[in-house]
């Protein structure tokens, strides 16, 4: 559960607020309906004129306030850096796995898997294949099911604590696996449990989740529907652009590389990242959860509760009809995204010859494509429809873009897809 901006009143038809004058919804999202104050205290306007002159003084006005608050650039920055780094490792790691499975495993001792033609292609190599699919699968399905049990935790001590420091410990836990791809590169006796183990840990924490909450802290309620479009816009940049790197670079290079830009990231957070909740907010959860606290009379009763409260923290996802639909809609695409992002790049790059050219052309359409769609048509497209009728077309569509996954015959299927 994304973290709960906690310091505003609000009202909405959709789920009444709580006792604590707030409003949770679930999915990654922090959208309390409270107004964000400028910096002498006063409240910012619900509107900003009427009519073509309104739209554009709210553009800009959204613009200017964006780039002037304390986090959002920052955050945006963060975003682009880490798809930067993921993205250009996207085909790197099946190629390096692959290959190192075959080895470790099954005592190939040819030329790097991927290299020899796939009619060409040794029994070894598809072993090592197979090996590599099944510790993608398990080291993501571990990972999501750290995010599934820690989220909600994670994100009421950012409500309590601040949303930086668990931040910077998430992106700290990105680093360990891009250090494990190089380090595999280096020594041919490091085995890829290491990777997809420390790939497990970053589980434990999501900092996107985080970083929205924290938009939400400092952008007022008109402004943070299209403050999360520029930092998924960011990020779908990175993703378009990153896997263009591994053309011209080796794969040992473009890991290394890789690399290095979370180690910059990491290290422009410490330095720039500001703490975007107030001691006011921080208050109000502590003083809220003490009241919810039970009374305890043990340390065994101390350490019981302390143990418990991930799971209890959960139950909110079964508060009411909306959030249990919710819950089931981000449970299902998670399913699917989850499978398409771990094993795909496996499969095209086994089964169609995907290259590192053909992975950056594929990856190159889904990010303007991704920024196109939430620039451009998602607001209107809402607007016309209705957000209830927008996921049922997105979950129409979705299907329909793995099933034309599943019957390609030829690599132009893929490319039209995405």
């Amino acid at each position: 559960m994304a973290p709960r901006n906690q310091d505003v009143n609000c009202e909405s038809p959709v789920a009444p607020p709580s006792s604590g004058g707030r409003r949770n919804f679930v999915a990654h999202l922090s959208m309390d309906e409270g107004s964000a104050r400028d910096d002498d205290g006063a409240r910012l306007p619900d509107r900003i004129g009427d009519g073509a002159d309104g739209r554009a003084s709210s553009r800009s006005g959204f613009l200017l306030h964006f780039v002037r608050s304390s986090g959002p650039p920052q955050i945006v920055t963060l975003c682009l850096l880490l798809a930067l780094a993921l993205g250009s490792t996207v085909g790197v790691v099946p190629a390096v796995v692959e290959d190192r499975y075959a080895r470790l495993r099954h005592g190939y001792d040819g030329e790097p898997c991927l290299e020899v033609a796939r009619e060409e292609r040794p029994h070894e190599c598809l072993l090592g294949n197979e090996d590599a699919q099944n510790a993608a699968a398990m080291g993501n399905f571990v990972s999501n099911a750290l995010t599934f049990a820690t989220s909600s935790l994670m994100g009421s001590i950012s409500d309590e604590n601040g949303r930086r420091g668990i931040m910077l410990l998430g992106i700290f836990l990105s680093l360990l696996a891009p250090l494990n791809l190089v380090l595999m590169q280096l020594f041919d006796s490091v085995d890829p449990f290491f990777y997809y183990g420390c790939h497990a840990l970053s589980g434990l924490v999501s900092w996107m989740a985080v970083a929205l909450s924290a938009l939400s802290d400092v952008m007022p309620p008109m402004w943070r529907a299209p403050s999360f479009g520029l930092v998924f816009a960011g990020f779908s940049m990175g993703l378009a652009l990153s896997p263009i790197l591994a053309v011209f670079l080796s794969h040992l290079g473009v890991s290394t590389l890789a690399f290095g830009i979370l180690v910059a990231g990491f290290i422009f957070a410490c330095v720039s990242l500001p703490e975007t909740l107030s001691p006011k907010a921080s208050e109000q959860a502590k003083l809220k959860r003490l009241a919810e606290r039970p009374h305890m009379n043990t340390q065994m009763e101390v350490i019981q509760y302390n143990l418990m409260r991930p799971a209890k923290e959960l139950l909110i996802l079964n508060r009411n009809k909306l959030f249990r639909l919710l819950s089931a809609l981000a449970f299902f695409s998670g399913c699917v995204s989850s499978a398409d992002h771990t094993l795909f790049i496996y499969y095209v790059e086994e089964n169609f010859g995907f290259n590192d050219k053909d992975i950056a052309i594929l990856f190159f359409i889904i990010g303007i494509t991704g920024i196109f769609v939430q620039a451009v048509v998602l607001k209107p497209f809402t607007g016309l429809l209705g957000e209830r009728r927008v996921v049922i077309v997105a979950f129409l569509v979705g299907s329909l873009h793995n099933y034309l996954y599943g019957v390609a015959k030829a690599k132009s299927t893929f490319f039209m897809t995405a």
